[in-house]
């Protein structure tokens, strides 16, 4: 004869309660009020070996004391090489010139580029109940992150060895300071090495632009009326009537502009 004897509270519930699908043991559930991954998410990490050198370069640079030069590090670097051209550097200069020679990619904008609808107008684009707070808050997000692309505006690396080669320097010319773009005094530099250092004078033609004769279609050439031209037709810059009054001739046929108004005229006569 079994006893039915009474059970706690924990065998109930643990008889009552059954391990399964989509119920984990009592132990291993999350707890109320407290976040299952106290961490937070992991942050993205950056693989692409282009992602990194990117971040890197975009970088500021500082003095040795601390203080920000408003220099990114590509900049820096592109001042480096024209630097070094200009103190004779022959690949510098080779590599400059390569990199003038490249497309340039779209620069960014420095001024508002997108399209401003009035409310009216918009509703031909969106519908009513698509313009709700909603869209407005989202639309001012955007327009922060545009307002914050025109004042940090990313420039082209082409854009930026420009810049650098149009950098003012002080160079001594003629007993006096003057300052002179970068790219003047790399070309004095180079041209003055040539005269002496024959692989200077090999740079300088290698970089020389081609110089091959591109015939232009179209081209002529009017000559100057001879004495004999000049009695039978109008001068440079004369009029048919001023011809007319200076000879006294009708000019031959073909040669008026009004081809058939002066023959016409000529069988009124």
């Amino acid at each position: 004869m079994s006893l039915n004897l009474p059970r706690s509270d924990e065998e109930a519930d643990a008889q009552e309660y059954q391990v399964g699908y989509r119920k984990p043991p009592k132990d291993h559930r999350f707890q109320k009020g407290k976040s299952g991954n106290p961490k937070g998410r992991p942050r993205k990490k950056k693989n692409s070996l282009k992602e990194l050198l990117a971040e890197r370069l975009d970088e500021t640079v500082r003095t040795s004391d601390g203080r920000k030069t408003g220099l990114s590090r590509l900049r820096v670097l592109i001042r480096n090489l024209v630097e070094r051209a200009a103190s004779g550097d022959g690949k510098a200069l080779t590599e400059i010139v390569r990199m003038m020679d490249t497309k340039d990619e779209d620069p960014s904008p420095t001024e508002p580029d997108w399209l401003i609808f009035r409310y009216s107008t918009a509703l031909n684009r969106y519908g009513p109940e698509e313009l709700t707070e909603e869209f407005y808050r989202e639309q001012d997000k955007k327009i922060a992150g545009w307002m914050k692309e025109l004042r940090n505006p990313t420039r082209s690396i082409k854009a930026m060895l420009q810049a650098e080669l149009d950098r003012k320097v002080e160079v001594m010319q003629g007993g006096k300071k003057r300052k002179r773009p970068m790219a003047e005094v790399i070309v004095a530099v180079f041209i003055s090495a040539a005269k002496d250092n024959p692989s200077a004078f090999r740079t300088i033609l290698r970089l020389l632009p081609d110089r091959k004769h591109k015939r232009e279609v179209g081209r002529y050439e009017v000559m100057r009326p001879t004495a004999k031209e000049f009695e039978h037709c109008p001068a440079p810059g004369e009029t048919w009537e001023e011809f007319e009054e200076r000879t006294g001739a009708w000019p031959p046929k073909g040669m008026r502009d009004d081809e058939g108004e002066a023959a016409g005229e000529g069988e009124g006569q």
